[in-house]
């Protein structure tokens, strides 16, 4: 039996429509759900539940960023020459993130400044994720990027990397 035939022409059809904003746009929606739920629980005596949220907040950010910052950024500022600016503000914004994921990382949630830390982050994510879905995918649609090549991609990527973090 080839290799072709043992695909799943299932999932393989699903990989194909993939639309690369559309994955980005679904890892914003589940940031928002894990903040939601960190909130959720900030203040109580639940120490361990926060540090679990916020472990998965982290990583789902680690692995986000990686896809932007490995496929989404670079094919952007080839197709999109005239927002080289944006696209370098939006990089720049990692720093800040890196450092507040890295702190949290280190962090025990019954430490005084936990919860301040995962407010910070919050706010640099939602700033981030607000410029990209209101100016960079927009822009990134007109210019008629290859999104769906570049969703199959970034599948590829995410699954590579989620068994190199595993």
């Amino acid at each position: 039996m080839s290799a072709k035939s043992e695909k799943n022409p299932v999932a393989d059809e699903a990989t194909e429509r993939l639309d690369a904003l559309t994955l980005l746009q679904a890892d914003h929606k589940q940031m928002r759900k894990l903040f939601k739920e960190f909130t959720q629980l900030s203040g109580g005596n639940s120490h361990a539940a926060k540090a679990d949220v916020a472990q998965r907040l982290c990583e789902t950010w680690i692995l986000h960023a990686a896809l932007e910052q490995e496929i989404l950024y670079p094919a952007a500022r080839e197709a999109m020459a005239d927002d080289e600016a944006l696209i370098n503000e939006l990089e720049v914004h990692y720093t800040g993130m890196c450092e507040l994921i890295a702190r949290i990382q280190q962090m025990d949630g019954s430490e005084p400044l936990y919860d301040a830390t995962v407010a910070v982050l919050q706010q640099y994510v939602e700033s981030h994720i607000d410029e990209e879905e209101k100016q960079l995918f927009p822009k990134a649609r007109k210019a008629k990027m290859h999104l769906h090549k570049l969703g199959q991609i970034m599948a590829q990527r995410r699954e590579e990397r989620t068994v190199e973090l595993a």
